[in-house]
């Protein structure tokens, strides 16, 4: 592998695909209760939704480096955007549940696609400027996922239903066609399918293991708050807010260039340090200010860890770019699809404040598992 980094307008373009990939995730999410509204689901019913598009997003992660193999990089990123805005549309407009499910697993195909290639272009080259790169995109990442409520908000306020909110990814999605018709993309896949390194393992865990914290935090950290609290649900569903404005100022701070001479694991390390002590503050709080304010400081904590992961996650297999890219994705979508669904069986057989230590517990798994990734490196 070419230990060169991929060209600024690719890189410019890879943060673009990111934020259409994002908002796209976050529309899914956000359907759901209009969807079963709409259709006369049940709860469970709505939530499959979700449930779905991380099943789409671990076909992309499984394969996608064979869907480049055999359909070619360039034909698959627009079969990918393809398949991506077609899904929406149908999320959309769908007169049936079982086409708006099939949609949302076309939504995390699509996207898991378009996202597999977005790794291997932002972590080309390694180290502190690949890791700048991926934390800006996790950047751009939340700030788009916050524009999708307010889309929908606006819709709803013109006159409109919430299918507004899919009228600006599908337009940028059109951008995004004609942009990447300028230019060959530099992310090339070998002739021979490759091959992960045993070593890859270990950090792609901790990757993993990331990536599920925050979905412990964004699905049930409202329930625990009302619990604490006393507040109502959609009171405390508010913290979530400032959690995920924590997580933006977090990637906002690591963006910056001169935070690329800190070292990634410790970067690592703090965050978990400010996420164990924020959640802990949480599920101790009886007032709502203070679980507000806990919960802006784990969204910190949080949001400094996924960059750093995936980073240490793509150098350590250097030989097999397009396979760790996309092994990426599907650690996103078993962490989608596992971490909410284990914190919620947990807190049905105990209580929500029980199944919370869950949350600090794997703080500190994820802190005992960066010793070992951090000697293999």
């Amino acid at each position: 592998m070419s230990t060169a980094h991929a060209p600024e307008a690719e890189v410019r373009r890879a943060y673009v695909d990111q934020a259409a990939i994002s908002y796209s995730f976050y529309v899914v999410g956000a359907s759901a209760a209009f969807i079963a509204a709409a259709l006369s689901l049940s709860e469970t019913e709505a939530g499959l939704h979700t449930s779905a598009m991380a099943g789409g997003m671990i076909v992309a992660g499984v394969a996608g480096e064979r869907f480049d193999w055999l359909a070619g990089v360039r034909r698959m990123h627009y079969l990918g955007m393809g398949l991506l805005a077609v899904s929406l549309v149908l999320l959309a407009w769908a007169p049936a549940a079982g086409v708006t499910l099939a949609s949302s697993l076309g939504v995390g195909l699509g996207a898991g696609v378009v996202f597999g290639h977005v790794n291997h272009t932002l972590g080309a080259g390694g180290g502190s400027v690949a890791r700048l790169q991926l934390t800006r995109a996790a950047f751009v990442a939340k700030a788009s996922q916050l524009m999708a409520p307010v889309a929908i908000a606006v819709g709803a306020a013109v006159g409109f239903d919430w299918q507004f909110g899919v009228v600006p990814v599908l337009a940028l999605l059109a951008v995004l066609v004609v942009w990447s018709r300028s230019a060959e993309p530099s992310v090339v896949v070998s002739r021979e399918l490759e091959r992960l390194p045993r070593a890859y393992w270990l950090p792609w865990l901790l990757t993993v293991s990331v990536i599920g914290l925050e979905f412990f935090v964004v699905v049930w950290g409202g329930s625990l708050v009302a619990a604490q609290t006393g507040e109502s649900l959609a009171d405390a569903t508010l913290t979530i807010s400032a959690f995920i404005a924590g997580m933006i100022a977090g990637r906002a701070v690591m963006s910056l260039p001169a935070t690329g001479r800190l070292e990634a694991m410790w970067i690592i390390r703090g965050g978990l340090a400010l996420t164990f002590v924020a959640v802990l503050v949480v599920w101790l709080s009886g007032a709502w200010a203070l679980s507000a304010a806990a919960m802006a400081v784990a969204g910190f904590g949080v949001g400094i860890l996924y960059p750093p992961c995936a980073a240490i996650t793509l150098a350590a297999a250097p030989a097999a770019p397009a396979a760790a890219s996309a092994r990426l994705v599907l650690a996103a979508g078993l962490a989608i699809l596992v971490a909410p669904l284990l914190l919620g069986v947990i807190a049905d057989l105990t209580d929500i404040g029980a199944a919370w230590l869950l949350v600090p517990g794997v703080c500190v798994g994820i802190a005992l598992l960066s010793v070992p990734v951090e000697r293999a490196r």
